[in-house]
């Protein structure tokens, strides 16, 4: 049955909720509130039909959709009675003649017995009685009543009782409907704990022989001294807290390997960075002698070295160097791109090797490390691999301003005013501000602002 109830706002629908028509009640209700019955495939709401509502939310899925209603589960379907069933009808009286009041007196006693004996009149007797006898029936055959009753009340009576008769029905079905699904659900439960209790019988792999035999002799003794109220409750619990016990004890052995192979893997990091730095430091080295000495070599005058280390990628930066610093230094130009300070500062003690008071070395912090955030561990790494090199000078320059990245710029202010503290307070280089002729909202995303 498809939902019927939907909402319009503005130009698009949109469903709020379902509605269907009870089969019973003839309502539309929410779909949620009713129950489609898998015999007759109409829905019923479980009220209306009688079905406790708790009941059929205990069920799953599966039984959910093999409920039936009353209807369909006692094989007939109940329609409305007519209130004049089951009465008899019974041949009309003969009319009494009329005597005088002297001779009325003494007839009465003998005359009441020729009345019907039924206690129920059809209407079309009463009506064609009316204007003979009153609308009542006579007194029962064994003198019990002795009140005047109207039929309407008799009527009445009988529909009362005819209503309790059928919620009475309706609550014995659905007490055997639900004791039904209470079994079922008892029935999984049992299995549950069958289940759970061959997993605690076999917990017993995990136990020593010898503690297990000290404990069977302790439980025997504890068992003859006092009688348990529960024993399969107690040794459940045992059994349970000595697995978890046990379990416990192979964790921490566990997180102890762990630690140990933890501070393995240490060791051997540390002694594979240390060949590769040193591997490194030959290379670099061999090659930036080689390239110092062939300027030498090339007639050139003896000047001054200088040497530049950045891990920005930015293009142009050569012929900008050969052009200011051509006439006045020996440069060398070292690129690690898409890295950060801590990479390239790995061997920058063996690169400065042969440099003297009179050389210079540049070391421009990139992008990489404003973006990771890790503003402490650079400047810990800075002051840790410049406070040993004391033989030449260190500029150390930062980074500069993106244009339209105004929270870039945000950070690399606050990284700029950390690495000035830091070098006030150890002196282990200069500072060189790239930013010092701009401002931070210098570059705006639309132009003319």
């Amino acid at each position: 049955m498809s939902p019927i109830g939907t909402t319009i706002i503005g130009n698009s629908s949109r469903k709020i909720t379902s509605l269907v028509i009870c089969h019973k009640c003839k309502k539309k209700v929410d779909i949620k509130s009713t129950a489609l019955c898998s015999a007759c495939d109409n829905r019923y709401e479980l009220d209306c039909d009688g079905y406790p509502e708790h009941t059929y939310r205990l069920k799953d899925s599966e039984e959910k959709q093999k409920w039936r209603c009353k209807t369909c589960i006692r094989g007939k379907k109940y329609g409305k009675t007519d209130s004049t069933s089951g009465i008899t009808l019974r041949k009309k009286p003969t009319v009494l003649k009329t005597t005088p009041p002297t001779q009325q007196v003494p007839n009465i006693q003998s005359n009441s017995t020729m009345l019907t004996d039924s206690h129920i009149l059809t209407e079309c007797e009463t009506s064609n009685e009316s204007y003979i006898t009153p609308n009542k029936l006579s007194r029962s055959v064994d003198r019990t009543v002795s009140d005047m009753i109207t039929t309407s009340e008799m009527k009445e009576t009988i529909d009362q009782l005819t209503l309790k008769l059928e919620s009475t029905e309706n609550e014995l079905e659905n007490v055997i409907i639900e004791n039904t699904d209470l079994k079922k659900h008892i029935n999984k439960l049992s299995t549950e704990i069958n289940t759970l209790k061959s997993l605690c019988k076999s917990t017993h792999i995990f136990k020593n022989p010898g503690s297990s035999t000290k404990k069977k002799k302790q439980t025997t003794l504890q068992q003859q001294q006092q009688q348990p109220s529960s024993p399969f409750s107690s040794t459940l619990q045992d059994e349970i807290s000595e697995y978890v016990r046990r379990l416990e004890q192979e964790i921490v052995k566990l997180q102890k390997k762990l630690q140990i192979a933890e501070q393995e893997i240490a060791l051997l990091t540390e002694r594979i960075s240390h060949g590769e730095g040193v591997e490194l430091h030959n290379c670099e080295t061999d090659a930036q002698a080689s390239y110092f000495a062939s300027k030498n070599a090339a007639g050139a005058k003896n000047k001054n070295k200088l040497y530049i280390i950045s891990s920005n990628c930015t293009r142009g930066t050569l012929p900008l160097i050969e052009e200011v610093f051509y006439n006045q230094f020996e440069y060398c130009n070292y690129i690690v791109p898409n890295v950060t300070s801590k990479d390239f500062l790995r061997t920058i003690r063996y690169k400065l090797k042969d440099f003297s008071m009179n050389d210079y070395c540049l070391i421009f912090i990139g992008e990489k490390d404003i973006q990771n955030g890790n503003h402490a561990d650079i400047l810990h790494n800075l002051n840790y691999s410049m406070k040993n090199i004391t033989h030449t000078n260190i500029v150390i320059c930062t980074p500069i301003y993106v244009k339209g990245a105004l929270i870039h710029n945000y950070k690399v202010e606050f990284f700029n005013n950390l690495l000035l503290t830091d070098i006030k307070n150890n002196e282990y280089a200069y500072f060189f501000d790239c930013n010092a002729t701009y401002r931070m909202k210098c570059f705006p995303t639309i132009p003319g602002k």
